[in-house]
């Protein structure tokens, strides 16, 4: 039986020290230009260092290159972001899980991108996340997915990203059967899981599933 494979992918933005025990117990790390000196510093070798590495300086650049395993560097004018670039990396490798961290903050740009990069791991069949403090999300398309109830992350927000999703939701405080959702509707938003777990299942359509807390 093959080991699972967990990569944990950390970029150049803020990573809250309540995801060093996730990152450190991933089975393979990817360091997305600043990401990389935030591993070093933690004490965590990146399996792979990757970018055009402009947010760091010389010294900086230095350290990621003797301590990484592979270091790979891009010029600063390409078509792809440092984390399209980690993305890829974790995609070749064909993982059971990739979280994604450091990946939201104050540019809302770059948040919608890394929500384009759950996407494609999704198109890969492979599970991925983007955690950060307040927030997990995920994208669940045609399948379902069981969530742990958490006293961090209070509610569950269900968010169509298709024009149309058919959804049932249990083990939350306002459970939904076979519902069709739409992309402009809030009908999703804000649910709280009242059970052990919650059951998200997905018929048709693809949604953005958030567990959030607001502090």
């Amino acid at each position: 039986m093959n080991k699972k494979l967990h990569i944990a992918i950390v970029a150049g933005g803020r990573v809250d020290d309540g995801a060093y025990r996730e990152i450190a117990q991933a089975t393979f790390r990817i360091g997305a230009d600043g990401g990389a000196l935030w591993l070093l510093e933690n004490n965590l070798v990146p399996d792979i260092a990757i970018g055009d590495f402009d947010s760091v300086t010389r010294s900086e650049k230095r350290r990621i290159h003797d301590g990484a395993r592979i270091f790979v560097q891009h010029p600063a004018e390409k078509d792809a972001t440092d984390l399209t670039l980690a993305v890829d990396e974790a995609i070749a490798r064909g993982p059971d899980t990739v979280r994604i961290y450091g990946a939201l903050g104050i540019r809302f740009d770059h948040g919608l991108a890394a929500m384009g990069e759950l996407a494609r791991l999704v198109s890969h069949n492979i599970y991925g996340e983007i955690v950060d403090n307040f927030n997990r999300i995920t994208i669940v398309r045609r399948k379902q997915v069981k969530f742990s109830r958490s006293r961090r992350f209070r509610y569950l927000s269900v968010v169509p990203l298709t024009d149309r999703a058919t959804v049932t939701i249990r083990g939350v405080k306002f459970p939904i059967t076979k519902k069709q959702m739409h992309r402009n509707s809030s009908l999703g938003i804000s649910n709280e899981i009242h059970k052990e777990s919650a059951l998200v299942h997905v018929y048709s359509g693809a949604v953005a599933v958030i567990r959030s807390s607001d502090a």
